[in-house]
């Protein structure tokens, strides 16, 4: 006997215990061919991956020697610094590069050779992910090609939602493909429990100023239970399912309540650092954008007295994948 899911806007029927109902399962995210384009980019993936695997296909490109690199990128965009990244072509001239700017995937790369490349990325604690690679090239002539390695890590703002391969000079890829794939985390404990409870955070800007209104959006579940809030200083958090429900709101003080079926899910006042909420009972949340993501969109009143970044933590439980 199983139960039924909803997965990729389909209901499915899983058996009771499977990885599936403990939350972790291999899914296949999209494939990209790369003929014409300046970048293989992926910008649909999911708060809840706790592993990524990406893989490059008989990967070429255009004009002269470059080297291949990966951007990830959470809300706020791709980050170009931070990263912690050595990687090298193991050839006749062995010579690793260290790079910060983005995850090197190897270096002094020809433009007539075809390259074949698995990356994995590991979320090891919040948003920190360690990254790794194994491939070869193949330089389609009798001579042997060189094998591909490296390893790093990057720790993100947000949630990681996106990564983009490309070259550092941008040429034009002429062949093969990238597949994606991500692995949700699997609860052992769970003994075949249907759900676990997950936390997504996100900030305000270092600028945030006193008695001021801030924008921001985290990556969780396209609809979901919400347990509680920890808000990291004093302020007024207000939770919508679109931008335009945020937007409306926006002209509303802190003494007034929202008016019934405006498109408020929750809101929380808080008066002391880190600070958590409870709702009881838990509230049932949900995206409501014409496709439905992962996007859960707030609005963040400062409430300190003086300039302060807030952070704000939700605890929730997945009710749609």
């Amino acid at each position: 006997m199983g139960i039924k899911i909803r997965q990729g806007g389909q209901w499915v029927e899983v058996a009771v215990g499977s990885d599936l109902t403990r939350g972790s399962s291999l899914v296949r995210l999209g494939t990209t061919a790369v003929f014409g384009l300046g970048e293989a980019a992926f910008t649909n993936i999911p708060s809840i991956a706790k592993k990524i695997i990406v893989s490059m296909y008989r990967f070429s490109f255009t004009g002269t020697t470059d080297d291949f690199i990966m951007e990830v990128g959470d809300s706020t965009g791709y980050v170009q610094s931070g990263y912690q990244s050595s990687y090298d072509n193991r050839d006749a001239s062995p010579d690793a590069k260290y790079r910060t700017n983005a995850y090197g995937i190897a270096d002094d790369t020809w433009y007539a050779w075809e390259y074949n490349i698995n990356i994995e990325l590991v979320n090891v604690s919040g948003n920190s992910w360690v990254i790794t690679h194994m491939g070869g090239n193949n330089d389609n002539d009798s001579t042997p090609g060189a094998i591909l390695y490296g390893g790093g890590s990057i720790t993100l703002s947000n949630a990681l939602d996106k990564l983009r391969i490309k070259t550092v000079n941008g040429r034009t890829l002429d062949n093969g493909e990238v597949t994606v794939y991500y692995e949700t985390a699997s609860d052992p404990s769970s003994s075949g429990s249907s759900v676990s409870r997950q936390t997504f955070s996100g900030s305000t800007s270092s600028t945030h100023a006193d008695d001021a209104d801030e924008r921001i959006t985290i990556a969780a579940y396209k609809s979901y239970s919400l347990l509680k809030l920890n808000v990291s200083h004093p302020a007024w958090v207000r939770i919508y399912p679109t931008t335009t429900a945020r937007t409306a709101d926006a002209s509303r003080t802190i003494a007034e309540d929202p008016t019934p079926g405006s498109g408020v899910i929750a809101e929380a006042i808080t008066t002391t650092t880190n600070e958590d909420v409870l709702f009881t009972p838990a509230l049932m949340g949900f995206n409501d954008d014409s496709t439905p993501s992962t996007n859960v969109y707030l609005a963040i009143m400062n409430k300190t007295g003086g300039v302060q970044s807030i952070t704000v933590t939700m605890t929730t439980i997945q009710l749609e994948t």
